[in-house]
Formats: structure tokens, sequence, C-alpha cells
């Protein structure tokens, strides 16, 4: 069940019955979004493809592995052969 934890500003994703859970810093998800619409508004009506590389580390000290995406580094990419 998601949950936003406010106090380490992190959002949880967790899935019942999976043995992993994902966070996600806040911070991180704001820059993604102003990168994401960025994109959508560089194409009149269908955006501009994006390319990156999600930094963060795993946890694995409790048993249960804990995935942490804390920042992302863009990546120029390019879709030669038009919109997929």
């Amino acid at each position: 069940m998601p949950s936003a934890d406010t106090s380490s500003e992190f959002y949880t994703w967790e899935i019942a019955g999976r043995s992993v859970a994902v966070k996600l810093s806040l911070a991180f998800v704001d820059r993604l979004l102003q990168e994401v619409m960025r994109g959508f508004g560089a194409i009149p009506r269908r955006g501009v493809e994006m390319g990156g590389i999600l930094l963060g580390s795993i946890d694995r000290s409790s048993g249960r592995p804990v995935v942490t995406v804390e920042d992302y580094g863009p990546v120029p990419c390019q879709n030669s052969r038009g919109a997929t």
C-alpha cells in the first residue's frame, strides 16, 4: 500500500505479498515532474522522449529489500524512428 512518509520526505510504494518496497524522495519526484512537463511542452501534441538513470541504493539489512531512489541523472536520447 503506498504511503507518504512525511517525516523523512519519502513516498513508500509497496505491494501486499511482495518482498520489496520502493522509497522515492519527494524532492526527486518534484524535479522529475518538472523535466517531464518540459518534455511535454517541447513538441506539440506528443512531447519528447526522455532518458535518464535513477540514482539511489538498496538496503537488504532487514531481510526485505528496500530500494531508495534519491535522484536521477538525465541522459540525452533521441527517437530516430519517430514516436512509437
